[in-house]
């Protein structure tokens, strides 16, 4: 019998004998019956559950293992990554073929905020929190305007395809 059909039958055995007998007698005849059964079945669930435990802790230690995987493959690619652009750059290059690959030093511009108390009204994005329109304010500066508290920088990365 699995635990539910335990619990049933303790529950319907309980009911027929506690008519016939006082509530101490059939506690006994009920774990002199249904005893040794519901015993072994929750040793069985405690071992189960402890064995869930350690499969959760071993669980954890492996993600926490994969996750220092990880972030040392993503610091050793930016290493690499940072050694070509080094390269690239030390050398005035924007493109550089490796067999079957080619490297491109791209450009992009993006708004830099210097200081957000000094940008106009207009150019501020309401939200939650207090921020500017960065989109609003790039397509201005973009534009030849000059907004107080911005200014346009450029951005280098490099790229494989």
């Amino acid at each position: 019998m699995n635990i539910y059909e335990l619990t049933n039958a303790e529950l319907e055995l309980k009911e027929m004998l506690e008519a016939q007998f006082d509530s101490e007698e059939a506690t006994q005849i009920i774990e002199d019956t249904l005893g040794a059964d519901i015993e072994s079945k929750l040793e069985g669930y405690a071992k189960v559950h402890q064995s869930m435990e350690a499969e959760q802790i071993a669980i954890k230690a492996e993600i926490d293992r994969l996750k220092a995987l990880l972030e040392r493959s993503k610091k050793a690619e930016e290493r690499l990554d940072a050694a070509v652009f080094n390269y690239m750059t030390a050398t005035e290059k924007t493109e550089a073929k490796a067999g079957i690959y080619t490297y491109k030093v791209k450009e992009s511009t993006a708004t830099n905020v210097i200081d957000i108390d000094a940008v106009p009204e207009n150019y501020i994005k309401i939200k939650t929190e207090y921020s500017v329109d960065k989109a609003t304010v790039l397509k201005a500066l973009r534009a030849g305007e000059t907004i107080p508290g911005c200014e346009l920088v450029t951005n280098r990365k490099i790229t494989l395809k």
